[in-house]
């Protein structure tokens, strides 16, 4: 028998086969990992449900990925299929960065309209509406302050101004300088206090040769 009708009667046995749900894999065990809990997880109950039985073999990974991420805090995820009967779901959800005009700023810069309230976050009022800079300004800001123990509680943006609102003071930077600003006070805020011999409450940095300081 020539080698090409041993392989296609191969091929008609095996899909036989299938067909016959001789190969058939149900999904008893769905495993679901996440690094957190923000998303809707009743949808991942009715989906765990729906899951249930379902032949791991032919089932759809890329459908039931692309089902987990259209939700809004669900940033991937990754399925893997582990036979002869378990599906493993790792759930990778957005981090919240900070709260940008009443709605969530991810780490990525994502957009979360979630009604969700979470506690210790900076709050950024930005007058310009424009995310992309807003989330620059409050990382730029954090990578300095964090050098003199300033945390930042409230950033607000407005078309030339920023305005920072720490956990000691409030300070006071034109947006177009605000980098160079941040370096002059790390460089100058433990002599400004031992000079000042009190709490600074307000720092304006907008002056080339010096501070203006409350």
């Amino acid at each position: 028998m020539p080698k090409v009708i041993i392989i296609i009667a191969i091929i008609g046995v095996l899909i036989f086969s299938y067909k016959s749900n001789y190969f058939n894999f149900p999904i008893t065990e769905v495993e679901i990992i996440s690094n957190g809990t923000k998303h809707d997880t009743s949808n991942f109950n009715k989906l765990i449900a729906n899951l249930q039985d379902k032949d791991l073999l032919s089932l759809d990974i890329t459908g039931i990925q692309k089902l987990i991420i259209t939700n809004e805090w669900i940033k991937d995820a990754e399925i893997n299929k582990s036979f002869p009967s378990k599906l493993q779901i790792k759930i990778i959800q957005h981090k919240p960065y900070a709260i940008f005009n009443s709605l969530i700023l991810t780490e990525d810069g994502s957009i979360i309209k979630s009604s969700s309230e979470i506690a210790n976050l900076p709050i950024i009022i930005d007058n310009t509406n424009n995310a992309f800079i807003s989330l620059n300004i409050l990382r730029l800001s954090e990578k300095y302050l964090n050098k003199i123990g300033l945390g930042i509680s409230k950033i607000e943006v407005f078309n030339s101004l920023i305005k920072i609102e720490t956990s000691a003071n409030i300070l006071i930077s034109d947006r177009k300088n605000l980098e160079v600003n941040l370096v002059r006070l790390i460089d100058s805020y433990e002599g400004l206090k031992k000079l000042f011999k009190k709490d600074i409450k307000h720092i304006d940095m907008r002056y080339s040769n010096g501070f203006a300081i409350k």
